[in-house]
């Protein structure tokens, strides 16, 4: 299918009511996130402004969004009713969820630590906790001391780690309706991180089809768990998925401004949500030296696709450096602890910014590239499928995997191993059963139909189709190689599938769904000799896990 028809079967796939209510709420939850973050770090976070500047902002951003977006004819009547099924499922899902939220105030574990910074922020407007008042005045020689918070300023001030996005959310969720909907905002973020999830979704599969991919994620353990307490990752997989999908509906001809903009914030806010989503500029910036590229061999572009780039690459840059700041300043301890992974990431732009340089700069080199880029194709797609065979089946029985862990994790995992009978090795991270962990949760017949989906969207692109899921596919292969090596987390469950949730998983959901889609258009016009029951039963084993 050509891009123009790949956006035409968009277009028809997602209502205009639908993308409509999704923009909006996407454009005031960007809206609030410049606005909060900021006036936390000049320690002026109260409920008046940062509403009423969130609201202008948000309103500005729709309006622009609704200017330059008009609803194409085409959709079906299963479009409707896909659409309105997964609303109704979303809302019962976070209903669900908001029900049975986790109460987490207690600071032991990082939801305590968000959800205090969350209070202490609606209370004081400050990521700054004054630290030498009261009991704690220096002439009463009391201490303090509490996890998850860095003592600073010679001890006058603590501040809590992590990026503090989420806490900014909590303190508004309290400002609205006190502690009880602050311990369920998580859980509503999540069932707005479903719908950006169908909203991607929608942009290349069936609308049925996008609908069981999104109910298979809406029920998906990790996405349960991680909905109901406060954890991060969901807002994560809001502005991600979010940022995708406006950046498929800005590639659409023409190119829009406004949803350049829009989509390029959204991807950049992810790095306001979490110090690893800094791992997404990586495939950003290849995504970009791509993108120019195409435009070289594109008469018909005319400098377009370069002028698309610059604008998400700018938007996106704004957001990311408001969270690194925020990091820096008000969390530098957390960043210490994380020195050699953020200097790896650093080094990991870099070295692929230099890449595309090369890329770009070696007419030659390129050229044989596209003469030979079937046979390329061809290779890395059959890549991709050994190297998830062997981190499925071959990985587990080469050795195992070690990692310095604290004395308290190492203590606690080889509590288990002796309830277990294993060998004591607290030490041992399982590293080796990483891609086996996702398994767990979201099936093996998800996961060799994810490996599948990816190898044959990766063909494709290679061939110069379907260029508009580039970014989605660099996300995934990056996040999904890096955390299934080295998870770089303590293995106890559901704890480890932390690294997984806001990509890997619903990556392989989707990906394993659009490989059923796949097979189901060559069933239908007979390229292959698959019958589509065979499909069905392949459609129903994903949505039964």
């Amino acid at each position: 299918m050509s891009e123009r028809g790949r956006a035409d079967a968009a277009a028809a796939a997602l209502p205009a009511w639908f993308i409509y209510g999704l923009v909006m709420a996407l454009c005031g939850i960007l809206a609030y996130s410049i606005v909060a973050i900021s006036l936390a770090m000049l320690s002026v976070l109260r409920p008046a402004p940062a509403l009423l500047l969130g609201a202008a902002l948000a309103v500005m951003l729709y309006v622009a969004w609704s200017r330059e977006w008009s609803p194409r004819p085409g959709r079906s009547v299963s479009s409707h009713i896909a659409a309105l099924a997964v609303t109704v499922l979303v809302l019962v899902v976070g209903a669900l969820n908001a029900r049975y939220s986790v109460e987490h105030l207690q600071i032991d574990r990082d939801p305590g630590v968000y959800t205090a910074t969350g209070i202490w922020l609606a209370e004081h407007g400050s990521l700054a906790v004054h630290g030498d008042q009261g009991f704690f005045d220096p002439r009463s020689r009391l201490t303090y001391n509490a996890a998850g918070f860095y003592s600073s300023d010679g001890g006058k001030h603590m501040t809590p780690q992590f990026l503090h996005l989420l806490p900014a959310f909590l303190a508004a969720a309290k400002w609205i309706g006190g502690l009880s909907l602050l311990v369920k905002a998580n859980a509503i973020l999540g069932s707005l991180a479903l719908l950006c999830f169908y909203a991607f979704a929608g942009q290349w599969l069936r609308p049925w089809l996008a609908a069981l991919a999104t109910a298979a994620l809406a029920v998906n353990l990790p996405q349960i768990f991680f909905s109901r307490d406060t954890y991060s990752e969901i807002l994560s997989q809001v502005f991600l998925f979010g940022g995708l999908f406006a950046l498929a509906e800005s590639c659409a001809q023409p190119r829009s401004f406004a949803r350049s903009i829009i989509a390029g914030m959204l991807i950049g806010a992810t790095c306001m949500v979490r110090v690893d989503a800094f791992l997404y500029l990586t495939p950003l910036a290849a995504w970009a030296i791509v993108t120019i590229y195409r435009e070289r061999q594109s008469e018909a572009a005319r400098g377009r696709d370069r002028f698309h780039v610059v604008i998400v690459a700018v938007s996106s840059a704004l957001p990311a450096s408001l969270g690194l700041l925020d990091g820096i300043k008000f969390s530098p301890g957390y960043l210490a602890d994380l020195r050699s992974e953020m200097l790896r990431l650093g080094v990991l732009l870099v070295a692929t910014v230099v890449a595309g340089l090369l890329f770009l700069a070696l007419p030659r080199l390129t050229s044989q590239l596209l003469r030979s880029r079937r046979v390329v194709a061809h290779v890395v797609a059959v890549g991709i499928v050994a190297a998830g065979a062997y981190a499925f089946w071959l990985r587990p029985t080469m050795g195992i995997v070690h990692q310095d862990l604290p004395a308290q994790r190492a203590a606690d995992i080889e509590a288990i191993q002796a309830y277990e009978n294993q060998p004591l090795d607290g030490d041992r991270n399982y590293a080796e059963l990483s891609l086996r962990w996702v398994s767990w949760y979201v099936g093996p017949v998800v996961v060799v139909a994810g490996l599948l989906g990816a190898a044959l969207v990766t063909r494709r692109l290679l061939l110069g189709r379907d260029q508009n899921m580039l970014l989605f596919l660099l996300v995934f292969i990056c996040a999904s190689v890096l955390y299934v090596w080295r998870p770089s987390i303590s293995p106890n469950q559901l704890w480890a599938m932390r690294r997984f949730l806001p990509v890997v998983i619903p990556g392989l959901i989707f990906l394993s769904a659009w490989a059923c889609h796949w097979l189901l258009e060559r069933a239908r016009f007979r390229q292959l000799p698959i019958p589509p029951i065979a499909v069905l039963v392949t459609i129903v084993a994903i949505a039964a896990v």
